[in-house]
C-alpha cells in the first residue's frame, strides 16, 4: 500500500503502525501526541481555577 502524505510532516502508512497517522519517519502517533497536549491543558487549566 502507498504512504500517504497529510502535509510536510504527518504520513499514514499500512506498514507503520497499522495505517494509522504517524510523524514521517517515527513510529509515533499524532493521536498519542495530541492526547498529551489535551491532558496537559487540561492540568493547566484546573490548576488556575
Amino acid at each position: 500500500m502507498k504512504t500517504k502524505a497529510s502535509g510536510r510532516y504527518i504520513v499514514a502508512d499500512h506498514d507503520v503502525c497499522h495505517g494509522k497517522p504517524t510523524f514521517r519517519g517515527t513510529c509515533i502517533l499524532i493521536a498519542g501526541v495530541l492526547e498529551q497536549v489535551a491532558n496537559d491543558m487540561d492540568r493547566k487549566n484546573g490548576a488556575e481555577k
